[in-house]
């Protein structure tokens, strides 16, 4: 199968064609070029099979790239390269057809081996999905082979999703998506657990963009599952710890937040997930990158902003829920943070999704 690269950093196309073991899996690489006008000027005179793209170029874009590649070569496989803040852009290659993208940013982190072999599998999926029985009968039969999936399969694939395994181990992963055919899987239960595992990874993701697009078919899933699993493997402060202690350290995350107005203390929350006092808390700062109590200040700070915000609560009733009874020490805490009296901040109407993160990080 025949490859073209573009990208207009000279540096990261040639690295890009050097690190990846291409021939291993029947690719080869007849081409580069540097902006998407060149490129369309090397398909005119050459066939290409796999055009692998930057999105953010000069003179002519990636994205206006595939644009005309769409309309003149139709059956031509796209995978794109982006950085992980390009997420908008990356949505819209997918609305134009991109198979896949690779994150610039992770490459150097993953196996090689994997970014081909996820990309020679999923030509070899839309392969097989061009090919259309030449019979109904093959049809009737077809459908009989893959029968829709019962409840209670849907039921533990969707747990499967939400637990973090398959972010980690590659058997995990694989068997996931042998069992995500189109035929057989529903997408609503797969979107609702997207949206849990979304929320579920918050309190270790660093980075704004993860899993922040919108998805509404089971292609674009799988795309951002890939990507998923590229950030998580290029975090080595994850790849320390076992998927238990992860999990572990995310389910004391979630009783936090579903217990601000209480008063909560480190060996509380340790014990609740059944780990040591003295490991917990280490394994909490490597994990989220923020000790246990910054965790807790922030997360109850977030709240009361979100509760001077939508409501209107008086200060000291803002201050229990967030887990503060001192109505005294919380105006204190406050204040030291946003440089504002929490009634200052209500009396100026701020948005505390345009004000909480940029204030905590500070």
């Amino acid at each position: 199968m025949r490859v073209l690269v573009v990208d207009d950093d000279r540096l990261a196309r040639t690295g890009l064609i050097t690190l990846l073991p291409w021939s291993q899996f029947g690719l080869k690489v007849i081409g580069e070029a540097s902006n998407g006008e060149k490129a369309l000027e090397f398909l005119q005179a050459h066939e290409v099979d796999l055009l692998i793209t930057d999105l953010a170029m000069p003179v002519l874009s990636g994205i206006d790239l595939m644009r005309s590649v769409r309309e003149l070569y139709p059956n031509m496989f796209i995978v794109v390269l982006s950085y992980h803040q390009d997420f908008e852009l990356v949505q819209e290659a997918l609305r134009l057809g991109a198979i896949d993208y690779i994150a610039k940013i992770q490459l150097e982190k993953v196996k090689l081996e994997e970014v081909l072999e996820r990309i020679t599998n999923r030509i070899e999926f839309e392969l097989k999905q061009r090919i259309k029985p030449a019979t109904s009968a093959a049809v009737t039969e077809q459908s009989a082979a893959e029968p829709p999936m019962k409840q209670e399969e849907q039921d533990k694939l969707t747990n499967v999703f939400i637990h973090i395994e398959w972010l980690k181990e590659d058997a995990a992963y694989r068997k996931l998506l042998e069992a995500l055919k189109p035929s057989r899987v529903k997408l609503e239960p797969l979107l609702e657990a997207r949206a849990k595992l979304q929320e579920k990874l918050k309190p270790i993701q660093t980075n704004s963009a993860n899993g922040s697009a919108s998805v509404s078919t089971l292609d674009q899933l799988l795309l951002e599952m890939a990507s998923l699993r590229e950030w998580f493997q290029g975090e080595q402060r994850l790849g320390q710890y076992s998927i238990e202690m992860i999990e572990a350290i995310l389910k004391a995350a979630h009783y936090i937040r579903e217990h601000l107005d209480e008063d909560l203390h480190l060996d509380e929350v340790a014990r609740e997930v059944g780990v040591s006092r003295s490991y917990f808390s280490e394994c909490f700062k490597d994990i989220t990158t923020t000790s246990f109590q910054s965790y807790l200040r922030d997360v109850r700070m977030s709240y009361a902003l979100k509760l001077l915000e939508e409501t209107t609560l008086p200060i000291y009733a803002v201050s229990q829920k967030s887990g503060y009874p001192n109505e005294k020490y919380f105006s204190k805490v406050f204040r030291t943070l946003f440089h504002l009296l929490p009634s200052e901040y209500r009396a100026k109407g701020i948005k505390s999704s345009d004000f909480d993160k940029k204030a905590l990080q500070s």
